[in-house]
């Protein structure tokens, strides 16, 4: 583990806190913003070894926010990224609700225990499309049950839209 905590966070303001966590097989990062300083006031990572299964990833998950003095307060708001390769990106004018999965198993296998979600992608007028299992996404909403969730590179792609102006040609590499 490696944690950064900044003498400001306070247990007992964590409602004007904004937290972000970021989720896979490999570990759990996450980041705490003092939303009425504009602050980032705490930041940790967790690795995790020998996740094979999401079982193994939620008891994982369940462990590492109980043992943690940040992880298990009630949050003014809570984004969770999920780290893995089932998404899909739709332009939004081809985009027809409640075909979500055909999309998404146009590029991947969609597992019984999956549920499909879309993230919007205003920035780039488009929809990010990604699974999540279902059993993971439960125990999350235990600990989180306001959290919104997206795809990792969702947050990327909106960062890296805001960069580049329309008419820049530029090639962005991310290698995760």
């Amino acid at each position: 583990a490696f944690s950064l905590i900044d003498e400001g966070f306070a247990r007992n303001r964590t409602a004007n806190y904004h937290l972000s966590v970021q989720i896979g097989n490999d570990g759990l990062q996450h980041c705490v913003l003092d939303i009425k300083q504009n602050r980032y006031i705490a930041l940790e990572t967790f690795s995790f070894s020998g996740i094979y299964t999401a079982e193994m990833l939620c008891e994982s998950i369940s462990e590492v926010i109980n043992q943690s003095t940040t992880l298990k307060n009630l949050f003014k708001s809570v984004i969770i990224s999920i780290v893995h390769e089932k998404s899909t990106l739709v332009p939004a004018a081809f985009f027809e609700k409640g075909l979500e999965k055909q999309y998404l198993s146009f590029n991947h296998t969609v597992e019984a225990d999956e549920e499909v979600n879309v993230y919007d992608l205003k920035s780039i007028d488009a929809k990010n499309i990604f699974a999540l299992n279902q059993n993971v996404f439960r125990t999350l909403k235990t600990f989180y049950p306001n959290a919104v969730f997206n795809h990792h590179s969702s947050s990327l792609l909106e960062s890296l839209s805001s960069v580049t102006p329309n008419n820049d040609k530029k090639l962005f590499i991310h290698v995760q």
